[in-house]
């Protein structure tokens, strides 16, 4: 899966290449510093010229990886799970990303941009655990299948000068699940085959940040920054160890950040099609003091998770107008 996704994306890059297309980013078609890529109800303006109220939709296609693998993990100060005070996960996130922004442009100041972005992740991205005893010291590691759903949707309003500065501000829904099954338990002597976990985050992200862009009738360019010094949402973590005990550890971010850098340039073709290539990065860290139940017998202790995911992704983007009148 991942040689077909490397290939696709050569092919997609290979076919922008010639006119070095279109530019609407994730928070780009229709906003102020960007310009409408032609639209539903009126066609392409550039700067000065006023933009359609529902300037056409832009499609994204993309390859995107951890730089890093993503890291989970968590600790008891004192009490274990079959001696277990630590553990940690670490896998990588990769995969084709598709997704797709609706602006909707009020004047040459103000729009509001709603996106979403699903992740088609690859195969055989298994995930190395380490565990730890209460002291500290090392019990042993196992690797596991998983299986990643990783998704977000977001608006945003945008204010400021349409060719030039703007300032972005909205919220993120940002869902990301792995399934934990199939453990090799060679090095970890207290694992069993039938053993499984599973992690779910579900985050609320405030977004503030900054665009500029370079845009006219025929070409745009832009580069955007958003984030927020903390997170806002909800952790769960399950795991069994040696098929009897089970630790269920839930509960809100504590803190955290959010941060995503995303550029895009883009250029008209003939006609009314626009094509774009994009890059984005992203940096999330969240830090729960979760409830945890230890099974069987009930017991109950804090127990501190943090969650770390990096990601890039780039690719190219499509826009279509229809030309039609303004109504």
């Amino acid at each position: 899966m991942k040689r077909v996704a490397v290939l696709l994306l050569g092919v997609l890059i290979i076919g922008l290449a010639p006119g070095l297309v279109s530019a609407q980013g994730l928070l780009g078609a229709g906003l102020p510093g960007l310009p409408s890529m032609g639209g539903f109800f009126g066609s392409y303006k550039g700067c000065g010229d006023g933009a359609p109220l529902f300037p056409a939709p832009t499609l994204y296609v993309g390859y995107g990886a951890s730089d890093r693998p993503t890291e989970f993990g968590g600790g008891a100060s004192a009490l274990g799970v079959a001696g277990v005070g630590n553990l940690g996960q670490r896998y990588r996130d990769e995969g084709i990303w598709l997704g797709v922004t609706a602006p909707l442009t009020f004047n040459d100041y103000v729009s509001f941009l709603a996106s979403g972005w699903y992740l088609i992740p690859t195969d055989g991205n298994d995930s190395s655990e380490t565990y730890y005893n209460t002291s500290g010291a090392r019990l042993g590691s196992r690797n596991w299948s998983t299986k990643r759903t990783w998704w977000y949707v977001d608006g945003l309003f945008a204010l400021g000068s349409k060719c030039g500065l703007s300032l972005l501000a909205g919220v993120r829904y940002d869902y990301y699940t792995v399934q934990f099954n199939d453990p090799n338990v060679l090095d970890f002597p207290l694992g069993a085959a039938t053993d499984e976990a599973d992690v779910v985050s579900q985050g609320w992200i405030p977004l503030v940040g900054t665009q500029y862009a370079l845009n006219n009738a025929t070409t745009n360019l832009v580069f955007r920054v958003v984030g927020i010094p903390t997170l806002v949402g909800y952790l769960k973590y399950n795991e069994t160890i040696n098929g009897a005990n089970r630790l269920e550890a839930s509960g809100n971010y504590k803190s955290g950040y959010f941060v995503e850098a995303f550029a895009e340039y883009g250029r008209k073709l003939n006609g009314a099609a626009y094509l774009g290539i994009f890059g984005r990065y992203q940096a999330t860290h969240g830090q729960v003091d979760a409830s945890v139940d230890l099974l069987p017998g009930n017991t109950s202790d804090t127990y501190k998770i943090g969650v770390n995911r990096n990601a890039w992704a780039f690719g190219g983007s499509f826009t279509l107008s229809f030309n039609m009148p303004m109504m």
